[in-house]
């Protein structure tokens, strides 16, 4: 067997590797916005922006 042939599965054993850990952080972040976490982002300080304060 050839080096390349043995290269070839690694490949494939890490670019699955790799969808799968991004769909998990795609799943993480969209749960993270789902139950709050974006909150922060449009919190007190955009609020106080739209008032005239700081």
């Amino acid at each position: 067997m050839s080096s390349a042939a043995c290269v070839r599965p690694a490949r494939w054993a890490v670019l699955r590797s790799l969808r799968e850990l991004t769909r998990l952080a795609v799943t993480a972040l969209v749960l993270a916005v789902g139950l709050g976490g974006g909150h922060g982002l449009s919190g007190p300080r955009r609020a106080a922006a739209r008032r005239g304060g700081r």
